[in-house]
């Protein structure tokens, strides 16, 4: 009988010894659902751990990840969208991939993992993080975290780096002579040098504290977001491939855009300009300069053009007879007196409302009437315009069913088909 009971404790002790402890119930549950338990007894043992070399737990409402060092051949884990506040993968050394995104981590150390490529590490509570042995990364994400430091000095294999809206106050990419990605977007930085990156392509490093930025070496940035910043100055005659540009919302009195021809869209409202010349961006799309002071705006060659915002600037005139693939119209509280809509067939949205007009034709604007998907919503805006009196229309009684119109404050208006003059 002793001897018995001494072989049952021995084989006791050997079970224990070879089951991985996994306190946390749903990433058990998880683990067997996608099949880690082979031999199917409700435990995870340390050899079938060892056999999994790709791991995806998210989203199982997954409060503590212990038990994840026996997956030492892992190279590949993904456990976001969990409850995750602490993550031990020290001991996961083969690791290439992780994705921790959209948890409360507040410490992740990833210092033994020297063959990381890939760390998608968003949306946690991180206040620093550690990449100085991960030579090997070539893209990080680790945006709405609470960092303040980054050391990028030893990752010059890094391409893509998105450490948006945190508390970054300096940021040196220097010696990430391979990036082509940046995102640095609501952050505190004052300064910002690119003359390393030659190859980058996108940048956004909308709504920080830069005085300057140099993109005289950048000359195959596509896309430049740089808005809500302090820039006085901004010089992009060098970034020749430049499709995307917002520079919304600085302090700049000039912009030239005439070396970037192959700009679809401009979005430079908010700034002091009082002048803007885009007679070269024959691509243009899409426009928005509202809320400088501008006099004058030249868009006759850009027909192209399928959204135009100029509202709240000093125009007096406005001449969109050649740009007859508008959708969108927006040049509000300006100085117009005369408003020519009629080569605008497919225009869906006009607001025009705060200027000096006291007639409207819109009767061959008939696709302002219910759009199909997202423009839907379609309407004409002809508020606080206490002079405008008729209004031309294509069909009576206006509006027909679906249109949205808004005319306070413009009291004298009245629509008519009687459109002769």
């Amino acid at each position: 009988m002793l001897l018995l009971t001494s072989v049952l404790l021995c084989h006791c002790k050997k079970e224990e010894e070879q089951m991985v402890d996994i306190p946390d119930n749903n990433f058990l549950k998880t683990l067997i659902q996608l099949g880690v338990d082979i031999n199917r007894d409700g435990i995870i043992s340390h050899e079938e751990a060892s056999l999994v070399y790709n791991l995806d737990v998210s989203g199982n409402n997954i409060f503590w990840l212990n038990g994840i060092e026996a997956f030492v051949n892992l190279t590949y884990l993904n456990c976001s969208g969990n409850q995750i506040a602490s993550l031990d993968v020290t001991k996961n050394a083969k690791l290439t991939e992780l994705d921790c995104y959209s948890n409360q981590i507040i410490d992740l150390d990833v210092t033994k993992n020297a063959n990381l490529n890939k760390l998608g590490c968003s949306e946690n509570q991180l206040t620093s993080l550690n990449l100085t042995k991960n030579t090997k990364l070539t893209y990080l994400n680790c945006r709405s975290n609470q960092l303040t430091n980054l050391d990028f000095s030893n990752n010059i294999a890094l391409t893509d780096l998105n450490c948006g809206s945190n508390k970054l106050t300096t940021l040196d990419v220097s010696n990430c002579t391979a990036l082509k990605y940046l995102d640095c977007l609501g952050n505190k930085l004052t300064t910002l040098n690119l003359t390393k990156n030659t190859k980058l392509t996108y940048l956004d490093c909308w709504s920080n504290q830069l005085a300057n930025l140099d993109f005289s070496n950048n000359i195959a940035l596509t896309d430049l977001n740089c808005g809500s910043n302090k820039l006085t100055t901004l010089d992009v005659s060098n970034c020749t491939a430049l499709k995307y540009l917002d520079c919304l919302g600085n302090k700049l009195t000039t912009l030239g855009v005439s070396h970037n021809y192959d700009l679809v869209t401009l979005s430079c409202g908010g700034n002091q300009l009082t002048n803007l010349d885009v007679s070269n961006n024959t691509y243009l799309s899409y426009l928005s300069c509202e809320g400088t002071q501008l006099a004058n705006l030249d868009v006759s060659n850009n027909t192209a053009l399928l959204t135009l915002w100029c509202g709240e600037n000093q125009l007096t005139t406005l001449d969109v007879s050649f740009n007859t693939e508008l959708r969108f119209m927006q040049c509000h509280n300006n100085q117009l007196t005369s408003l020519d809509v009629a080569h605008l067939l497919k225009l869906h949205i006009l607001i025009c409302s705060g200027n000096q007009l006291t007639s409207l034709d819109i009767s061959k604007n008939s696709m302002l009437g219910p759009g199909e998907g997202y423009l839907s919503g379609c309407y004409l805006q002809i508020n606080n315009m206490p002079n405008l009196a008729k209004v031309c229309v294509w069909t009576m009684p206006f509006p027909p069913g679906g249109v949205s119109v808004e005319a306070t404050g413009s009291p004298n208006v009245y629509f008519t088909t009687a459109c002769s003059k």
